[in-house]
């Protein structure tokens, strides 16, 4: 049984509003992020009735190429992590509350299991798969802050672009207020431990560990941002105060099944093997106007 297994299944209760939201999203472009709400075991999904079946299976039959789960409940009651972890998809549990903005010391564990497992597949296309109950809020703000901190996209590109993908928009206005102030866009990451499981073996990751001539470690800082937080309106990393950014999309092609097989006639993700939710099928906008959120996706 999976060390992040904590406690007996007793509670089989399907949790509150999960029936009203999509299972899954389809990857958020320029990134290898897809997100979806917590799968469930199959106790608790045979008294669903109000949405399509979405258990730990389900889910790596729709994404092929999922390579991470990244799990943000603050509960281990949803399903055994082993289900993943025994498939080769490697697992992290970082338990975090719902309602408040999530904290730094989660927040810079995400940036750790996140920055390691992309230079561990740099020559692969698997996916990072990131959940919280809905995911939708706490699974929104970690992946557009890290899209803010880490990959230098303005606030309301990174959250039109989730809403866009994630088939919903984000609900928790303390969330989105302080994604886009950024305050701690020039923070310097700290140097945060955290297991992730893969197989049998658990690994202890400080990706952001530098080692000095001296054999001191120090933190990786980011430069600086402050031209981004100034809102100068000069060149494409600036944040332009009223300005509207609509949701990108990927590639047009073929939808990859695996081997030489496709889908004719749909888009395609920028990483083989992504469950397509359908989102690209037509038109899909996601315009974003400081406050403002539009979005309209079909999704699974």
């Amino acid at each position: 049984m999976s060390k992040y297994f904590r406690g007996g299944f007793s509670n089989n209760s399907i949790p509150e509003r999960w029936e009203s939201y999509k299972s899954m999203g389809r990857q958020i472009p320029g990134t290898r992020f897809i997100a979806f709400k917590v799968p469930l075991r199959e106790t608790i999904m045979q008294k669903v009735r109000h949405a399509e079946w979405f258990c730990p299976r389900t889910l790596m039959d729709h994404c092929v190429n999922l390579g991470l789960v990244v799990d943000l409940t603050n509960t281990s009651r949803y399903y055994d992590p082993q289900v993943f972890i025994s498939q080769g998809i490697e697992y992290a549990k970082l338990f975090t509350e719902g309602k408040i903005i999530p904290r730094n010391n989660n927040v810079y564990k995400f940036f750790n299991v996140v920055n390691n497992f992309l230079k561990q597949n740099k020559d692969n296309e698997k996916l990072i798969g990131v959940h919280c109950t809905h995911g939708l809020n706490r699974t929104g703000y970690m992946i557009c802050r890290y899209m803010i901190q880490q990959l230098r996209i303005p606030s309301d590109q990174a959250i039109a672009d989730y809403n866009s993908a994630r088939g919903h928009a984000q609900e928790r206005e303390n969330y989105l207020a302080d994604l886009r102030k950024a305050e701690w866009i020039n923070e310097a990451i700290p140097v945060v431990s955290v297991d992730v499981q893969k197989g049998s073996a658990i690994t202890t990751i400080n990706p952001f560990t530098s080692n000095s001539p001296d054999g001191t470690s120090t933190s990786i800082r980011r430069p600086s941002l402050d031209k981004y937080l100034k809102g100068a309106a000069k060149g494409t990393g600036d944040k332009k105060e009223g300005a509207s950014y609509r949701a990108r999309a990927l590639p047009a092609g073929p939808v990859p099944l695996g081997g030489n097989k496709h889908i004719d006639g749909c888009r395609q993700g920028s990483f083989r093997g992504c469950y397509d939710s359908g989102a690209f099928s037509g038109t899909c906008e996601c315009v974003v106007s400081v406050t403002l959120i539009k979005g309209q996706c079909a999704h699974f």
